[in-house]
């Protein structure tokens, strides 16, 4: 990522965000507006561009979590704007602005509603490209809308347990195209659980903790499981308690 990214991100900076040069980047004093035209919360945040375009609190865990997946805060407190880098066009710096601007509202809505808005969820690290495949499919089999009630609430079948990859013996060209499309959402569904699962265990493992803030989170869920495995693991059968060989 070129330092040139960050001299046409200051020289295309929106209104709602005053900029000063910081070494390889830009400090951004950031107060994007509601819809409304209501002022937002003014976040001081660093860019900057090396290897790869970072932006992130000048202090992280100011005004925002230090790190938090469900909120799309890395481990290193880096905010996650996308699944693709930003290239060095006009056009694709004033999408920079604007998916920052989508951002930080978002985080102001999961500050008051402990969620993040609906429609603007993203699975996490490799997960997310095995949910668009997912919402691909989904659309072709006429189940956008019921998958996307499961994913982000829950509710369905959909939502619940789902076949494996495998599908019988029927071969492709005697499936229907809806059919063929269900077995994709399936199969990419099941790719994304296990991505998700494997994402959160990793934080886990690097001593992330719940930072407490949205209703639902990964690595609660992943701590309460990883600790109830290892009380069945340790927990003595019922001869053992009883004191038999």
């Amino acid at each position: 990522m070129s330092t040139a990214f960050v001299v046409l991100a200051a020289t295309r900076a929106p209104s709602w965000a005053e900029i000063e040069e910081d070494g390889d980047g830009i400090l951004v004093a950031a107060q994007p507006p509601h819809p409304s035209g209501r002022p937002g919360i003014l976040y001081h945040l660093r860019v900057r561009a090396t290897d790869r375009l970072t932006v992130a609190e000048v202090e992280p865990g100011t005004l925002l979590p230090r790190r938090c997946p469900e909120r799309h805060v890395t481990y290193d407190g880096s905010f996650c704007l996308g699944l693709d880098p930003f290239g060095c066009t006009a056009d694709e710096v004033d999408d920079f602005w604007a998916k920052l601007r989508s951002y930080l509202l978002c985080q102001q809505f999961a500050d008051t509603r402990g969620q993040w808005p609906t429609g603007r969820w993203l699975s996490h690290g490799d997960a997310a490209r095995h949910q668009l495949a997912a919402e691909a499919a989904a659309e072709r089999a006429g189940l956008a809308a019921r998958y996307r009630k499961a994913l982000e609430f829950g509710m369905g079948r959909l939502a619940g347990p789902l076949p494996s990859e495998s599908f019988g013996t029927r071969s492709s060209a005697s499936k229907s195209v809806r059919r063929l499309a269900i077995e994709d959402l399936i199969g990419a569904e099941n790719r994304r659980r296990a991505a998700e699962a494997a994402f959160a265990d990793t934080y886990v493992l690097w001593g992330v903790r719940c930072c407490g803030t949205m209703h639902d989170c990964p690595i609660r869920d992943r701590e309460a499981a990883m600790e109830n495995a290892a009380q069945a693991t340790s927990t003595p059968s019922g001869e053992e308690r009883n004191g038999f060989d």
